[in-house]
C-alpha cells in the first residue's frame, strides 16, 4: 500500500492532487484541521492535512469472470441443473442442533486457565499445540482441550485411538460455531443490505459477487447504492459491475439523499449499500456514517460486517468493537485464500453470537464466495493442514 499526506486549503484541492498522484483507485484514510503560520509569520492559516493511500494490488478486468461477462443481460432463471447445490446446508445444521447446547455448557464449566496447558499430556498436548500453531488463542485452545478430555476420558477405548480423539476435537470445534446465515429473501418483502467494514476489507467486490448471484441466478430486481465518497474511484468500480449486470446504480452523498433514493426504489426486492471504509480509530468518521445510515428502515435493513482474514486477532477485536455501533446482523470473512490459518477468525467468532454468512476466497466475480459453513472454518484451523478431508 502506498500512502501520502497532503496539506491543502480544502478537500476539493486534496481530491484533485490525490487523483493526479495516486490515481482513481486511491482512497482517503483521514483528514484533520491544522493551523500553520502565515507568510512572514503574520497570523495563522487554517489548513487540512489529508492522508491518502492506494493498494499496490488492484482488481483487474480479468478478475471479472468470462462467465459473468457472457451472461450480461441474460438473467432469466437457470435450469435446475445450473442452480447452486444447497443440499449440504441442512446436513451442516444436524450435528449443530444436537450438540450446541451441550458443548457450550461444557466450555463454560471448563476450569482450565491460561497456563492450564501445562497439565496436558500425550495426544492432548499435541492437539493443543496444533490449535495454537493455527492461531487459536492459548486460553481458548486450553478450554477446548479440557472439554475434549472430559468427553473422551469416560471411554478408555476412545482415548487410546488418537484418530478418534482428533476427529472428536474437530466435531467439537464445528459444534461450537453457530449455523451459517446467508442472505435470504422473503417473497413480497424488500431487503436493504448494508455492507460495512474497514478500509481494504473487500466490501465493493463482495457486493459485486452477491448482486451477481441474486441477479443472474435468482432473477431478483435489485439496485446498487454507494456512499463511499472517500475512495476516489469507488463509484466507478461499483458502477462498472452495475453496467455489466444491467442494474441501476446510485451514488449517494448524504443521509437525506440516501432516504430519498430508498423511497424511490420501493418496488425493488433487494438493495445493496456500499459504505465508506473507515479506520476503526476514526470515531468521527464512523459516527458520520452511522448518521447517514440512520434513515434506512429498520424492518428492511440487514447489516453485514466484513472482516479480512489476514488481520491479526487484536485488530479484528478492535474493528469488531468499533463497528458494533452499526449493530451488525451477520459477519463476512473475506480473503481467506490469503491466510494460511484461520484461528484468528475462530477467536473472534467465539466472542460473539453474530452468525457468519459468507467466506470470500479470491477476487473473481461472482465465483469466489461461499456460504460460511462451520466445517470449512474448523477444517482450516485444525485438520486441513494435516491433510484430513473430514
Amino acid at each position: 500500500m502506498k500512502i501520502k499526506k497532503y496539506l491543502v486549503k480544502n478537500i476539493d484541492e486534496a481530491i484533485t492532487r490525490i487523483k493526479k498522484d495516486l490515481g482513481k483507485d486511491a482512497y482517503i484514510l483521514s483528514q484533520e484541521k491544522v493551523v500553520k503560520r502565515g507568510a512572514l509569520n503574520l497570523g495563522n492559516v487554517e489548513m487540512i492535512e489529508v492522508t491518502a493511500a492506494v493498494d499496490d494490488v488492484r482488481p483487474r478486468q480479468e478478475d471479472i469472470s468470462a462467465s459473468l461477462l457472457n451472461r450480461k443481460y441474460n438473467y432469466v432463471n437457470p435450469p435446475k441443473d445450473d442452480a447452486p447445490d444447497l443440499s449440504g446446508f441442512k446436513n451442516e445444521l444436524q450435528p449443530l442442533t444436537r450438540e450446541m447446547a451441550e458443548i457450550k455448557t461444557l466450555l463454560r464449566k471448563s476450569t482450565t486457565g491460561l497456563d492450564g496447558y501445562n497439565d496436558f499430556k500425550g495426544i492432548y498436548l499435541e492437539l493443543f499445540l496444533d490449535l495454537v500453531d493455527n492461531g487459536v488463542e492459548r486460553k481458548l485452545a486450553a478450554r477446548f482441550i479440557d472439554t475434549l478430555q472430559y468427553q473422551v476420558d469416560a471411554d478408555a477405548e476412545q482415548a487410546a485411538d488418537h484418530e478418534v480423539v482428533r476427529k472428536k476435537l474437530f466435531n467439537l470445534l464445528v459444534a461450537s460455531i453457530s449455523a451459517p446465515a446467508p442472505l435470504r429473501l422473503e417473497k413480497g418483502k424488500r431487503k436493504i443490505v448494508i455492507i460495512v467494514g474497514s478500509t481494504g476489507s473487500g466490501k465493493t467486490t463482495t457486493i459485486a459477487k452477491l448482486s451477481s448471484y441474486f441477479k443472474l441466478m435468482e432473477a431478483k430486481k435489485l439496485a446498487l447504492l454507494s456512499i463511499d465518497s472517500y475512495r476516489i474511484g469507488a463509484e466507478a468500480h461499483l458502477r462498472t459491475y452495475a453496467e455489466i449486470l444491467d442494474i441501476p446504480f446510485y451514488p449517494i452523498n448524504n443521509g437525506r439523499d440516501l432516504r430519498l433514493t430508498i423511497d424511490k426504489l420501493k418496488d425493488f426486492e433487494l438493495l445493496f449499500i456500499d459504505t465508506t471504509g473507515r479506520s476503526p480509530n476514526d470515531k468521527e468518521g464512523l459516527l458520520i456514517m452511522e448518521k447517514h445510515l440512520a434513515g434506512v428502515p429498520t424492518a428492511e435493513r440487514e447489516v453485514y460486517l466484513i472482516l479480512s482474514a489476514p488481520t491479526r486477532s487484536e485488530d479484528l477485536y478492535l474493528i469488531y468493537e468499533k463497528y458494533s455501533i452499526f449493530k451488525p446482523d451477520k459477519l463476512i470473512f473475506s480473503k481467506i485464500d490469503e491466510s494460511a490459518a484461520l484461528g484468528n477468525l475462530f477467536n473472534l467468532k467465539m466472542k460473539t453470537d453474530i452468525p457468519m454468512a459468507y467466506f470470500t476466497t479470491g477476487q473473481k466475480v461472482p465465483e469466489d464466495i461461499e456460504i460460511a459453513y462451520p466445517r470449512k472454518l474448523a477444517r482450516r484451523i485444525f485438520l486441513e493442514n494435516k491433510g484430513d478431508n473430514t
